[in-house]
């Protein structure tokens, strides 16, 4: 099935004043982006965007860097701040699994059922582990998030090259 802007092509067809109104809000947004640096959809979700984008910029951190911070100016010091970003960009990316419901009991249940709507799927809960299985994952991601955002908040000032 064709895909308009993020519309099945079919919705488009029918609803040609969405065309347009599309077309304005991605030109406007892109605007944004050039003059501002960022586009209003940020404000909508920022958490979602800096769970999104810190990976990114960590990793081109890592990848790029030319120094590390002072306090780790012992041996192994480029090892040990590597780590240190490797734990930010898991913590962050964690973050974007919970704020997409991205558990791997989900993805489990979607492959066991590609073409269950939403109540099979609920109905189905119990078969994967349940609600106490949802519950785990969660936890677990959340612990990840922490772990990661505490080495984000302790070494804040020190992300720069």
């Amino acid at each position: 099935m064709d895909i308009i802007l993020g519309y099945k092509a079919s919705y488009i067809l029918l609803r040609p004043h969405m065309l347009a109104r599309e077309s304005y809000l991605r030109l406007k947004w892109a605007w944004q982006r050039v003059f501002r640096g960022w586009d209003d959809r940020v404000i909508w979700s920022i958490d979602h965007h800096l769970c999104e984008m810190l990976p990114v910029w960590l990793r081109e951190l890592k990848k790029n860097k030319r120094g590390v911070p002072v306090s780790f100016h012992e041996n192994g010091w480029e090892q040990a701040w590597d780590c240190v970003l490797d734990e930010m960009i898991l913590g962050f990316g964690a973050g974007e699994k919970i704020i997409r419901s991205e558990l791997p009991i989900y993805k489990e249940m979607d492959e066991a059922c590609p073409s269950c709507g939403f109540k099979e799927f609920s109905d189905r809960v119990d078969e994967f582990g349940g609600i106490k299985q949802i519950e785990k994952e969660y936890a677990e991601l959340y612990d990840i998030f922490n772990e990661g955002f505490e080495k984000f908040r302790e070494y804040f000032f020190n992300l720069w090259d």
